[in-house]
């Protein structure tokens, strides 16, 4: 069953009215509305999709605090669907500008870290990417990927006291709520705060190999993160540079080729071990 499919089968069953899908690759996300009108959001993919169920964990865990709710979850063998509270307007941060931005997202993060969840059970940390950095790509330096793996297994072994994280935190994934902001598409992971800068600072893509004053513009990035997310700056980098090298090692497996932006910004996001 396609997504799509399990999408309006779900829909049915909770009696909505679908609007127009949302353009996303892979799933199955679009606006709906209830018979009192109330707007909703319906989130679906087909049988195997391997985060879903993490996403609806996470969303019921922070219940509402900090991340768009959860309201429901329909799964079985053909697919999942999740049925979320829509964020209105729902305009998103990725078009704001840094200073801006920033510690918009952070206050997000810090609502979702400070919100007390507990670990729900199969929330994954980052461990699991150690093994990917060091099998790396023939298609990414070997010596970024070594020095990741190797950062990766220091941070683990000296993390703050471990969170809740949103796991894939950048402007996107930001929406505007009322007078509010609220995360959405969580991947749940279970690590120290400064893990949510990690996908922030290399989010949203930009030419970062032929940027003026890059390593200025890190180091602001980094700033603003590090405050808002009340981290040591040095950590907040080492996570950007870790989540960097992943993101090229995943892009080099689906693609076939690398990409000189992204490796670009990793170059300068590494730094000293914290």
């Amino acid at each position: 069953m396609t997504p799509a499919a399990v999408g309006a089968r779900a829909a049915a069953r909770w009696g909505l009215r679908l609007g127009r899908p949302f353009p996303t690759s892979g799933r199955f996300v679009a606006p709906a509305r209830r018979a009192d009108g109330t707007a909703v959001v319906v989130k679906a993919g087909a049988a195997g999709d391997p985060t879903l169920a993490g996403e609806a964990a996470a969303l019921a865990a922070w219940g509402g605090r900090g991340a768009v709710r959860l309201l429901d979850v329909a799964a079985d063998a053909e697919g999942t669907a999740l049925l979320l509270a829509a964020a209105v307007p729902g305009t998103d941060l990725s078009g704001f500008p840094d200073a801006d931005a920033l510690p918009l997202l952070a206050a997000v993060a810090r609502r979702l870290h400070r919100s007390g969840a507990a670990r729900p059970p199969g929330a994954p940390d980052s461990r699991r990417r150690v093994p990917l950095l060091r099998a790396g790509s023939p298609l990414v330096p070997a010596d970024l990927t070594a020095r990741a793996a190797d950062l990766l297994e220091h941070l683990l072994g000296t993390a703050a006291p471990a969170v809740l994280c949103h796991g894939d935190l950048h402007g996107a994934n930001v929406l505007r709520d009322g007078d509010g902001w609220v995360a959405v598409d969580p991947h749940g992971v279970w690590g120290e705060p400064a893990l949510d800068a990690g996908t922030a600072l290399h989010n949203p893509p930009r030419p970062w190999a032929a940027l003026p004053g890059l390593a200025g513009l890190v180091d602001e990035r980094v700033a603003l993160l590090a405050v808002g997310l009340g981290v040591p700056p040095d950590r907040a980098r080492a996570w950007g540079f870790v989540s960097a090298a992943v993101g090229l090692v995943w892009g080099a497996r689906d693609t076939g080729r690398g990409d000189p932006d992204l490796l670009a910004l990793a170059r300068v996001l590494a730094g000293p071990v914290p």
